[in-house]
């Protein structure tokens, strides 16, 4: 059978599947789950706290499936059905994460059974450190993460544009299926381990080579990468391209798909592939495709599934402590769990405390190890917090002899070492006190006493000082009546009354005393203020004050200026000069709005009040006939001078009018009322548009313009005069003349209507004194033309319609003929002819084509009865060759009998030739489970295997195809091999602390070909381990490279140290120690570059914190000296050097 015939049987499989698949969809149950939790490391957990099913169709379904669907870690994690659930059977399949929960018996499995059984689902990791894990429930196959479900469709050698149709022909519970669209690590493992071979997926490049896109779903047309192998993806893109792709192999590889997991390191990967794989070697051969569900528009809100998320216990932040020795230690942790558990070692050790905050009372350095905890969980990964306990010192003050009473304060706040701290009680500066220092926290010093003496005052003796006048110098004493020496202040005040205050010099221990010292203030004198005068006038100052203080002024009166005089008193008036200012005042002039010029003749009355307030006459009298020189004279007592002014006389202006020609008899007129020369006036009498009138102009007032006439003349109308026009068609165009006979022009209403008789109105233009006149033109109306029906023709027929009507009209016909379709053609007469278009229609008969049942293909050979001679359609006739071959392929041609509009067709009889089928089957270890042999060979052939397995013996399977497909049975031997036990030594090869740990492996048994693995790691082909670093046990294992063996192990320890540490208070990293060596009784001496001994410590401790003296030591190279016992009690003894980080 040939590939294509099984490709279209497998896709009518396929689209019968999905046709099925849509109709049968029911309302979808609701599935609920609450379950976020903290996970309890390497134990046992529930995944669910509350869990629900409700489905108002049905109370059972086929299966239900719990899945790992994020943060998933192949060989660490497993879903567990635990307690007693005889109804359902629980299968862990570890490659897609996924626990299946099947009927014990039956066909379906009911749901009160099912949430029973998810109440009962734990979860276990193995590693301390675990991630955060998510768990979708479901009772659909496909897996779910994040609202989207996915699944692997198998169809060997399927295209990736029929995986693309059929894809989008798929959908689950009424969501649109499309190739699988990866965006995020999630969705590569969840598809990765989906996918058991090459899975196509939703990406090309067929559009533009090497820019990738997806290309269905909802990212459809989203670019995700740019170029080929050496390419990369645009900002916030994914990838997961396998090593070295895509490499457009052969530069037809267009489409995307999951990795063979046998040609990848990275499970999950792509690589890109042609369309078509058949062909290409297995591990090149698509296998399927994966199909996801979710996010297009129009999908229904499903709950179906369901998650929960357990999240690793984690210590969020850490707060190491700085105490003094035998002082509480202030330590803090914080985590996303209800508890923190405080213990003093790393692994195993004491539980000390729970809390987030530890206060221990500590005489020596100390590192805790906390552990995030939830319901009371003890595994997990530790958090080293460290302690720092720092020894007391004494403190020591220099003793203070008595101070004199209010002295200030001798108390230091440091003592004679550095100690920093407060005294108690306050400072009392009258009375002798013993005071206690506290230090300050964080110094480890101890408290300590000092009395201080206080010795009281003497009071100095001074006699008072009398008052003295503002002004006068004076030096009061410096030394007092009974002996005391020292300083007044403030500096002796000449001008104000004041209190002094004696100070005693030191040592003295006398009190302070005031004295005031009045100073009597001078007295100014008072004058009354003298106006100002106009200048000139002559004026004798008073020498007395109002208050009789008798003086001087200077400098002399000066009648011409404003002049400052200082008033000096005589001598002995205790008195304070004075000044006067006395303004002299200028003479004003009048300020007057000049007056503009007036027209001869006009009465005018010229203000006697100047603007700035001046009084006065004019002369002469107003003259207003002549430009003349007023002279205005102010009023006596008002300091202002003459002023003149002159008015000009304007004699009349004469208006300038531009002559206004005659007008037709009616026309309506506005007379400007603005002359050429700008005067503005009015006309009289009013315009008469019927009678020739002479107007007068009046100018408006305040112009000096005289008045002025014009006459305008009334023109009578004249009649136009038309040819008339004869009668016309109807629908004739006509344009009607718009110039008269008699030369005048104008304009025809209404506009020209080719369809009936109108009277149309001619409206001479402006300005030609004309009349309106009329017109009637006549419409004659069209014949209608008439031709003989034409019969029904088969179509392809071509005839040629008349062109002349039954009434002898010639036209047109439109559209052009056509012989394939029944028509209605629109006849159009020639112009002149007044006669009206019409239609015809020309029925068209189809053709016929006989129509034929397909017959399925035919094996190669097979026996197949004669052509039919009479078609579906009830069509008889004959077929060439008559006779059918079944041996080739080949095309029939049917020609019916006679008859109308039939034409021939053809018929093809596909002949298949045999196929064998293959198969890719492995050999087995004798007892290995073997799963289902492959109902489907690699070219898609299906059928039955016979005998049953055997997995104890080496034996030969025949392959039966089901009948219909042109395939040959065939036989498929498997291989039964025994078991090899192996046996495994490890040696480490290199010296202790050397910086490449070699580990070394021999294995006996087996086939001499081994492949070897060190901490879980990749398999290699050599026994030898380079670079092993880590001091926990080293796990090696083995097996047979060529199969069927055991797999011993063997743990193997190394000897390394740390090559730089940071101790910077952040609780990582923070001590230097060889922790190889911590469950031993090693000695670790620290030296610095010079060779001085900074260190000693075991390495049981916690390390050296890189201080020296409690100083912090520099960023440098150290060097270190260990000795210690090896494994057989030999003591030995290494020395290398570090560095420290700041």
């Amino acid at each position: 059978m040939s590939l294509k015939r099984i490709l279209r049987i497998t896709l009518m499989f396929w689209s019968l599947f999905f046709m099925f698949q849509g109709f049968c969809q029911s309302d979808p149950p609701v599935v609920t789950a609450i379950g976020n939790q903290i996970y309890c490391p390497q134990t046992q957990q529930n995944i669910v706290t509350s869990f629900n099913i409700v489905d108002t169709d049905s109370n059972s379904t086929e299966a239900f499936y719990i899945q790992v669907s994020s943060g998933y870690v192949l060989g660490e994690d497993q879903l567990i059905l635990s307690g007693s659930h005889p109804n359902v059977t629980s299968n862990w399949n570890a490659a897609q994460a996924k626990l299946t929960l099947s009927p014990a018996s039956g066909s379906t499995i009911l749901y009160t059974d099912i949430i029973n059984a998810v109440y009962d689902v734990v979860f276990i990791c193995s590693n301390l450190s675990v991630g955060p894990k998510t768990f979708s429930l479901t009772v659909g196959e496909a897996n779910f993460l994040d609202g989207h479900y996915y699944d692997f469709v198998p169809l060997y050698a399927v295209p990736w544009t029929t995986a693309k149709a059929n894809a989008e022909a798929m959908s689950y519970y009424g969501l649109q299926g499309y190739l699988a669209t990866i965006t995020n690590a999630d969705e590569a493992q969840i598809c990765g381990e989906l996918s058991p071979g090459t899975g196509w997926i939703g990406a090309s490049d067929v559009e533009s080579e090497g820019v990738w896109k997806w290309v269905t779903g909802p990212e459809e047309g989203t670019i995700f990468w740019n170029g080929n192998q050496n390419g990369s993806a645009p900002a916030g893109m994914y990838s997961n391209w396998n090593a070295g792709e895509p490499n457009n192999a052969g530069n037809n590889e267009d489409y995307a798909h999951i990795t063979d997991v046998s040609v990848t390191t990275n499970p999950g990967s792509w690589n890109d592939l042609p369309d078509s794989t058949a062909g290409q070697p297995p591990q090149y051969t698509a296998t399927g495709f994966v199909v996801e569900y979710g996010g297009m528009p129009g999908d229904p809100e499903l709950s179906i599934s369901a998650s929960t998320s357990f999240s690793p216990a984690e210590i969020l932040s850490t707060t190491p402590s700085t105490s003094c020795e035998n002082e509480a230690a202030s330590l803090e942790a914080t985590s996303n769990t209800t508890d923190v558990l405080w213990f003093d070692d790393e692994f195993g050790g004491n539980l000390l405390h729970s809390g987030n905050t530890y206060n221990p009372v500590l005489s020596s350095n100390v590192t805790f190890w906390v552990l995030a905890s939830e319901n009371g969980c003890q595994t997990g990964t530790r958090v080293a917090v460290n302690a720092t306990v720092n020894p007391s010192e004494s403190t020591t003050f220099t003793p203070i002899d008595s101070i004199c009473v209010g002295d200030p304060n001798p108390l230091p706040a440091t003592d004679i070492n550095g100690v920093t701290g407060t005294w108690s009680p306050a400072f009392d500066p009258n009375a002798t006190t013993t005071y206690t220092f506290t230090p300050d926290a964080g110094q480890c010093a101890a408290t300590v006493d000092m009395t201080i003496g206080i010795t009281p005052l003497t009071i100095p003796d001074y006699t008072q000082i009398s008052d003295v006048c503002i002004g006068t110098s004076l030096t009061i004493p410096t030394t007092s009546n009974n002996g005391i020496i020292g300083t007044w202040s403030p500096a002796f005040d000449p001008n104000t009354t004041t209190t002094y205050t004696f100070t005693p010099n030191a040592g003295q221990c006398a009190a302070t005393v005031d004295m005031t010292i009045g100073i009597t203030p001078l007295t100014s004198p008072d004058f009354t203020p003298i106006a100002d005068v106009c200048i000139g006038t002559s004026l004798t100052i008073p020498t007395t004050s109002n208050n009789g203080i008798t003086g001087t002024w200077s400098p002399a009166f000066d009648p011409t200026t404003t002049t400052l005089y200082t008033f000096t008193p005589n001598p002995n008036q205790c008195a304070n000069q004075t000044t006067m200012t006395i303004g002299i005042t200028p003479l004003t002039t009048p300020d007057f709005t000049p007056i503009t010029d007036v027209c001869i003749g006009t009465s005018l009355t010229i203000p006697t009040t100047s603007n700035n307030g001046i009084t006065g006459t004019w002369s002469p009298a107003f003259d207003p006939n002549a430009t003349t020189t007023y002279t205005f004279t102010p009023d006596a007592g008002q300091c202002a001078a003459t002023v003149d002014m002159t008015i000009g006389i304007t004699p009349l202006t004469i208006p300038d009018y531009t002559q206004i020609s005659d007008v037709c008899i009616g026309t309506s007129l506005t007379i400007p009322t603005t002359s050429n020369n700008g005067i503005i006036g009015t006309w009289s009498p009013a315009f008469d548009p019927n009678t020739t009138t002479t107007y007068t102009f009046t100018p408006n007032a305040g112009q000096c313009a005289a008045t002025v006439d014009m006459t305008i003349g009334i023109t009578p109308l004249t009649s136009p005069d038309f040819t008339p026009i004869a009668d016309v068609c109807i629908g004739t165009s006509l344009t009607i003349p718009t110039t008269s006979n008699n030369g005048i022009t104008g304009t025809w209403s209404p506009a020209f209507d080719p369809t009936t008789t109108t009277l149309y109105t001619f409206t001479p233009n402006p300005n030609q004194c004309a009349n309106q006149t009329t017109m009637t033109i006549g419409i004659t109306p069209e014949t209608t033309s008439t031709f003989s029906p034409i019969a029904p023709i088969c179509e392809g027929t071509n005839i040629v319609l008349p062109t002349a009507s039954n009434e002898g009209f010639t036209g047109a016909w439109n559209p052009a003929f056509d012989p394939n379709t029944t028509t209605t053609y629109t006849f159009t007469p020639d112009t002149g002819q007044c006669a009206s278009g019409t239609t015809l229609t020309v029925g068209i008969i189809p053709t016929v084509t006989p129509t034929f049942t397909p017959i399925d293909p035919i094996c190669f050979g097979d026996a197949i009865g004669p052509l039919p001679t009479t078609s579906n359609n009830g069509i008889n006739g004959t077929w060439f060759p008559t006779t059918i071959d079944n041996t080739t392929t080949t095309t029939y041609i049917f020609t019916p009998n006679g008859g109308n509009c039939v034409e021939n067709t053809t018929l093809e009889v596909i002949v298949l030739q045999q196929i064998t089928p293959t198969f890719q089957i492995d050999d087995i270890c004798i007892g290995e489970t073997i799963p289902s042999l492959p109902n489907f060979s690699q070219e898609g052939i299906s059928g039955t295997w016979s005998p049953a397995i055997n997995n104890l013996a080496t034996t030969t399977y025949t392959f039966t195809p089901d009948p219909g497909q042109c395939a040959n049975s065939t036989t498929e031997t498997i291989q039964v091999n025994l078991i090899s036990t192996l046996a495994i030594i490890t040696e480490n090869t290199s010296a202790p602390f050397e910086s490449n740990q070699i580990v070394e492996v021999t294995v006996t048994g087996g086939s001499g070909n081994y492949e070897y693995q060190l901490d879980g790691g990749n398999w290699q082909t050599s026994s030898i381990f380079q670079n092993v670093v880590g001091c926990q046990d080293h796990i090696v294992k083995v097996r047979d490279a060529e199969g069927c063996s055991n797999e011993p192990e063997s743990a193997v320890t190394i000897l390394s140290y740390p090559k730089f540490f940071t101790p910077n208070g952040d609780g990582f990293n923070d001590f230097w120690n060889i922790k190889c060596l911590r469950n031993s009784t090693g000695l670790v001496s620290i030296f610095d570059r010079f060779g001085k001994l900074l260190k000693q410590f075991k390495t049981t401790g916690s390390g050296w914190n890189g201080t020296y003296n409690n100083n912090l030591m520099p960023t440098s190279d150290y060097w270190f000296l260990v000795t210690y016992y090896d494994e057989n009690g030999i003591e030995k003894e290494f020395r290398s050097h570090f560095t420290l980080r700041r």
